[in-house]
């Protein structure tokens, strides 16, 4: 039974500058696996970010496609009844 979860929405917000967002991505994953005794499943919900799946990989982590015009109240809405 998962107790404590985290879910982050990940957001491109520009069609160009992918080499500025990976970066981002790349260390929040990196303390996400530092600190992975702290929590039971971590979430990624993808608006338009399209995260590599090999990035999460050993992870207890998983990736949540939604509609990238989803503002985040709207894309927390959709992806929170699919959280055990």
């Amino acid at each position: 039974k998962v107790t404590k979860a985290i879910l982050t929405c990940w957001h491109k917000y520009t069609p160009y500058g992918v080499e500025y967002y990976e970066p981002i991505l790349d260390f929040y994953l990196q303390q996400m696996k530092k600190f992975e005794d702290e929590y039971d499943h971590l979430y990624l919900i993808d608006s338009n970010c399209d995260i590599d799946p090999k990035k999460i990989e050993g992870m207890k982590a998983k990736i949540i496609r939604v509609n990238p015009s989803l503002r985040y109240y709207d894309a927390y809405k959709e992806v929170l009844p699919q959280i055990k």
